[in-house]
């Protein structure tokens, strides 16, 4: 690294950010076929090779990104496949982006609905708690004659 890319570098991390210097993977996958940009990283290791620490790292940095980072070893013929299903799409994050708002949006709705209903229910067990029917009611007070029915939810 130069003299001014190493001040660039601190300048940034003094902002708290995080500068990936080291570890890129191999490639970068772009599918060129698609209208829409999809892609991938890819990182090839020989048969006993290990991520370095740099690597792990920018691997993760990379999957903060949403960006996948597959490691491919000496078989990679078959591997191919599971790279494709794995590329990344701009679009499609944005568009989860978009459903975890509504989601958002409805939870906050329903949380707002179900406090609601709690006050209700509060508000409805205060006012009929003083009225609950009496449970040892003399049997002479339910079958008095010439008296009208006896109704359980009014005060004796």
């Amino acid at each position: 690294m130069n003299p001014k890319e190493a001040a660039l570098a601190k300048a940034m991390q003094k902002r708290g950010w995080r500068v990936y210097r080291n570890g890129w993977p191999d490639f970068l996958v772009l599918d060129g076929k698609s209208s829409s940009p999809k892609g991938c990283a890819v990182e090839f290791k020989a048969r006993g090779d290990s991520l370095s620490d740099d690597q792990k790292e920018m691997h993760k940095g990379l999957g903060l990104l949403g960006i996948p980072t597959h490691i491919v070893r000496e078989d990679w013929k078959t591997t191919l496949p599971e790279v494709r299903r794995g590329f990344f799409t701009p679009s499609d994050l944005k568009s989860l982006q978009r459903k975890q708002a509504q989601v958002t949006r409805s939870y906050h709705d329903l949380r707002k609905y179900l406090d609601d209903l709690n006050k209700e229910i509060e508000t409805a067990s205060v006012i009929f708690d003083d009225r609950t029917p009496q449970r040892d009611m003399p049997l002479d007070r339910l079958a008095a004659p010439n008296k009208s029915p006896w109704n359980p939810w009014l005060p004796m």
